[in-house]
């Protein structure tokens, strides 16, 4: 990709801090802008510093750490959240209840990590952690931003005239002296 001589060169000291600070938070544009010193009115619209040249600009400085950005990908990837589950005890006698291990295999056979479980005398809570999904979406919005997968934008061709159309050939027709007839 041919880029600009203007994106060439080393990108600010206050660019460098909010890509640091973007990396660092996770992926969002606006607080990092806030945190490295640009202005509200910047912060309310990031894609004006946050260009692909810009970035690809500063991908290729050796003020960005990669290891730094991979073990917070990492971090995103992996993360988890504690959640929890209610299992209510059934009241007729002729209906066989789950053990907590029964419970503990169920859960794990869904990759989730059981922690532990709660039993009253009606229902069981079984608390597990499960995985981050919301942070997982961020990691992924994080490696496209920083390595400029987005598809270029299209562009769109505006035409004085449009290519065809039956009034533009009616009034070719009529330029043109033949007679134009309007018989349904």
């Amino acid at each position: 990709m041919l880029l600009e001589w203007r994106y060439m060169r080393i990108p600010s000291t206050k660019l460098q801090n909010a890509i640091a600070n973007m990396v660092a938070n996770g992926g969002n544009m606006a607080k990092s802008l806030r945190d490295a010193g640009y202005s509200e009115a910047i912060a309310r619209n990031p894609a004006k510093i946050f260009t692909l040249e810009r970035m690809e600009a500063f991908r290729n400085t050796s003020v960005f750490n990669l290891d730094a950005a991979f073990r917070r990908l990492n971090q995103l990837v992996t993360a988890r959240r504690l959640e929890h589950y209610c299992f209510v005890d059934c009241i007729k006698d002729d209906v066989e209840q789950l053990s907590d291990s029964d419970i503990v295999s169920m859960l794990e056979g869904c990759d989730y990590k059981v922690v532990k479980i709660v039993s009253s005398t009606k229902s069981r809570i079984a608390y597990y952690y499960a995985n981050d999904s919301s942070a997982q979406f961020r990691a992924i919005e994080m490696i496209i931003r920083l390595f400029g997968l987005y598809p270029p934008r299209q562009k769109y061709l505006v035409l004085e005239q449009p290519l065809f159309s039956l009034a533009g050939l009616r009034n070719r027709v009529e330029k043109e002296g033949s007679e134009v007839t309007s018989e349904k």
